[in-house]
């Protein structure tokens, strides 16, 4: 159990940057098929340089989403596994009739 939790807060502490990495990657990816766009738009662009750009951007979106899903997936694995509410402060077990399994 102990060894879980570890696990956890260290995957938790990658997802971290992670996602500040994937955010990087997203803004980028938005001012390239920006760019790519208006190259376009102007005729100096073909439609097979504005699709692959639209791509990754949409790629990029996909990423910086799962980062985030990973990051509250190990954020609430780290709360159920410690039976702890890191922002009040307060042991949730306090709150939880074991007898009926209903989290008060």
């Amino acid at each position: 159990m102990e060894e879980e939790v570890i696990m956890t807060v260290n995957d938790f502490n990658i997802q971290q940057s992670l996602i500040a990495s994937a955010e990087e990657a997203l803004d980028l990816a938005v001012m390239a098929y920006e760019q790519t766009r208006q190259r376009f738009i102007i005729g100096k662009a073909d439609v097979n340089s504005l699709t692959l750009s639209l791509n990754r951007q949409q790629e990029a979106q996909k990423n910086y989403i799962s980062a985030l899903q990973n990051y509250w997936l190990n954020y609430y694995k780290i709360r159920k596994l410690t039976l702890h509410d890191f922002e009040s402060g307060f042991s949730l077990a306090d709150k939880f009739d074991f007898n009926t399994g209903i989290y008060r």
